[in-house]
């Protein structure tokens, strides 16, 4: 990397297979397992370690595909936590209906998640809720971001209202 300007720190966390060694990892259900292991401790260790160094953390803003530990970590170091998502709310939303059991997969027809939205043909959705035995693993991560959301302190979305008016006021009533 370029030499960073002063005013940027860059800090890093562990995901367990440090330098370059990711190729380690067996599968990616090891490679996940380990982050969500090591992970954790290391923010926390580094929340701790900018404390020291009069670095304060006030809040803690995690990808929202990160959820292992993240918000727990900022209640432990007593930080406010927001969860971001990412991706855009109609991707989210699907997530988040699988999550809560309403879509099966692997599907093979075409689904209607919210009123407001069109129905989505099986080719409109992401390959691995019609291919899951191959990509199950991600799935399964892009089904956790949900498992303890209801923990952080605000929930940031990736979103343009005027592209995605009739899902944001659906997902507004839907997760909030």
């Amino acid at each position: 990397m370029p030499k960073l300007p002063a005013s940027i720190a860059l800090e890093t966390i562990s995901d367990g297979f440090d330098n370059g060694s990711v190729g380690k990892a067996k599968s990616t259900r090891h490679y996940l397992d380990t982050f969500w292991k090591i992970g954790p401790q290391t923010l926390q260790d580094l929340i701790e370690k900018l404390g020291r160094t009069g670095n304060t953390v006030d809040c803690l803003i995690y990808d929202s595909f990160l959820p292992w530990g993240s918000i727990d970590v900022a209640k432990r170091c007593g930080i406010a936590g927001a969860v971001f998502h990412t991706q855009n709310l109609a991707l989210s939303s699907i997530y988040y209906h699988f999550h809560l059991g309403k879509l099966k997969v692997p599907i093979t027809h075409e689904v209607s998640l919210l009123a407001l939205l069109p129905p989505l043909q099986v080719g409109d959705l992401p390959s691995f809720f019609w291919n899951y035995h191959d990509d199950q693993p991600i799935l399964d991560c892009l089904s956790s971001q949900f498992t303890n959301i209801y923990k952080a302190d605000w929930v940031l979305c990736n979103t343009l209202h005027e592209l995605e008016k009739e899902v944001s006021l659906s997902t507004h009533r839907v997760i909030m």
